[in-house]
């Protein structure tokens, strides 16, 4: 019999036995362990999709874990990241049918973390920071995209291909793409 006191731990569950809980009517406890594994990493993915918007980034997280906890047909034919950013693309998709405006919100940097930096760094810091941020931004969103996967949720060329419906090759050309644009344009002073 399989009693609570017998089921092991959610914590300790992989990805995929999580979903096919979900699958079975378990949401509650298993929704929560995949959202404290990833949501993280989604958010940045997402962020980046949006260019740093965070409103509507959390809007699109929330719906992608509402379906993720309604999920009633889960099969684990690849990893879970990538059935994640499935969706969220795919949310990204109807919300953005038009092209990003990389210049939008230009002017909105985050804030560096308030420690005990003097002016000089964190002016530093911020110059840094706006470079990085308008480079990643200036990238055409399908090397964007790949960038995104790759950097803030740090999944494999082939979860990326999977992730983004492109072949193998496509996005190991895109990743490429991605790093020479950077490489170049932060090298620049």
């Amino acid at each position: 019999m399989n009693t609570p006191a017998h089921t092991p731990a959610l914590a300790a569950l992989p990805d995929k036995d999580l979903m096919a809980l979900i699958t079975q009517g378990n949401v509650t406890g298993s929704a929560t362990e995949l959202y404290r594994r990833h949501n993280r990493a989604l958010f940045n993915f997402v962020s980046w999709s949006c260019q740093g918007r965070s409103f509507e980034a959390e809007e699109i997280c929330q719906k992608v874990w509402l379906k993720v906890a309604h999920c009633s047909e889960y099969q684990p034919a690849a990893s879970f990241n990538t059935y994640l950013y499935q969706i969220a693309r795919d949310l990204l998709a109807d919300m953005h049918s038009d092209a990003y405006d990389p210049l939008a919100d230009a002017g909105q940097e985050p804030n560096p973390p308030d420690d005990d930096l003097t002016a000089e760094v964190e002016a530093d810091l911020r110059i840094n920071l706006h470079r990085v941020r308008r480079a990643f931004m200036e990238l055409p969103i399908l090397l964007r995209e790949a960038a995104a996967l790759r950097f803030f949720c740090d999944l494999s060329l082939e979860e990326i291909a999977a992730a983004t419906g492109a072949g193998f090759d496509t996005a190991k050309s895109r990743l490429r793409s991605a790093f020479a644009y950077l490489r170049c344009n932060l090298g620049r002073v």
